[in-house]
């Protein structure tokens, strides 16, 4: 019955048609989604279902094999040079291409074919006869794509992402992190002493903010609710720890007559106003230096939404409360927080396990206590300041938007989806 009732809930309101038309190419028709996905999730319990455990098992032990094809054939920028030719390609073209690019001084052609080959079986490229062509997943490892994700799989799929993982075992006996397991510190103190793993982990943050950005934008509404102001018409938006501003520039290039702030530490916000100026929203935009365990700078009392993207699971309860006590300091009545995050129990079962790995993904690579979480305990976290949830907006992927207003404010009834 849940999954009928989840099927028929269509998605009730949503952005203007013209934010979410700019998201489509990524995006189903919210009907097909809903059908689509259950039919998606059986396909994918009858096959574990009719694979025998003894199978199973060693097959899910394998797993890390195919995340070492993707890898390897994002790190020699083999989607790269195929996409550079335009046309099917064959081993030996590619590898003179990867040579002449500089992207390695000699190759082993058989090699090469070996893992072009295996790449065909997870689904990067297709064969033509002798040769090679990307499929849309491929084209994913292209550097220059919009949706790009090459920057993400080097740093999940790589030895600065993969070691803390190996260390799980040791986490689950110490309470340790897996990040301070392998490296005697904590990730983001490692981090801003390591610039080349900084630079690695900033551009995977950048390539996933661009994914997040379908969950905000393509499905939450900005117009149609009262902001502090008493109207719509202009708003202020505050991304809180926002990086280098991707976020920040797709919500103010579809809301014209919005200004936008960001907070967080230095060499982002360096990145995020040169993007700003790059995309001539500096009149508009400001990034700020500080951080969110402090007090916010004045200039974030004229917030009227207070965004923490992907913030609070990288924190133990503790301290996402001492984050969210510095927003409810600065937020002005009628401010609304607006969290977008994963939330455990939500969705089918596809997503919910995509959700789990990412919660041992906190474990391995966070302080003690971070964590995904189930909407009550957003809700927990929120109400222990005043605030109440005024509207759960689903989108089509393991992320969602939840809107806080503190009660008596001006908000909007709550849903599920958008249109």
């Amino acid at each position: 019955m849940a999954v009928i009732a989840w099927v028929v809930l269509l998605p009730p309101s949503g952005p203007p048609r013209s934010v979410r038309a700019a998201y489509s190419e990524s995006l189903l028709p919210w009907p097909v989604y809903r059908i689509g996905m259950p039919l998606l999730e059986f396909a994918d319990r009858f096959a574990r279902e009719m694979t025998p455990p003894e199978m199973r098992v060693p097959m899910l032990a394998g797993v890390w094999m195919e995340s070492v094809i993707v890898y390897a054939v994002a790190k020699l920028s083999i989607c790269d040079v195929m996409w550079s030719m335009r046309q099917p390609s064959s081993v030996d073209e590619v590898a003179q291409g990867l040579v002449d690019r500089g992207v390695v001084t000699s190759i082993q052609t058989g090699h090469l074919q070996r893992l072009m080959d295996a790449a065909i079986e997870v689904g990067l490229f297709a064969k033509q006869g002798d040769k090679y062509v990307l499929t849309p997943s491929g084209e994913m490892l292209r550097a220059d794509h919009p949706r790009s994700s090459r920057a993400t799989v080097l740093f999940l799929a790589g030895p600065d992402g993969m070691a803390p993982w190996h260390a799980v075992v040791n986490s689950v006996q110490t309470g340790n992190s897996g990040w301070m397991e392998v490296y005697g510190k904590e990730k983001f103190q490692h981090m801003l002493e390591e610039p080349a793993q900084w630079h690695t982990f900033d551009r995977a943050q950048a390539a996933m903010s661009k994914l997040l950005q379908h969950s905000l934008l393509a499905e939450y509404a900005f117009t149609g609710r009262i902001n502090r102001t008493g109207s719509d018409a202009d708003f202020v938006f505050c991304d809180i720890g926002g990086g280098e501003g991707v976020i920040m520039a797709e919500v103010l290039s579809h809301y014209p007559n919005a200004r936008g702030l960001l907070l967080d530490q230095s060499a982002p916000v360096v990145a995020a106003n040169n993007r700003f100026a790059a995309k001539s929203l500096a009149d508009r935009a400001m990034a700020i230096e500080g951080s969110f365990f402090d007090p916010l700078p004045q200039e974030f009392q004229a917030c009227d939404y207070f965004h923490l993207r992907w913030i609070l699971h990288d924190w133990s309860d503790h301290d996402s409360h001492r984050i969210l006590s510095r927003v409810a300091e600065a937020a002005e009545r009628g401010a609304a927080v607006l969290l977008s995050e994963a939330v455990l129990g939500t969705q089918p079962h596809i997503f919910e396990r995509h959700k789990r790995l990412m919660d041992l993904t906190m474990m391995a690579w966070h302080q003690p206590g971070a964590k995904e979480r189930t909407l009550s305990e957003f809700d927990s976290l929120l109400s222990s300041l005043g605030y109440k949830r005024a509207a759960y907006v689903e989108s089509q992927g393991p992320m969602a938007v939840m809107e806080y207003r503190r009660p008596h404010t001006h908000g909007r009834p709550e849903h599920h989806g958008a249109s």
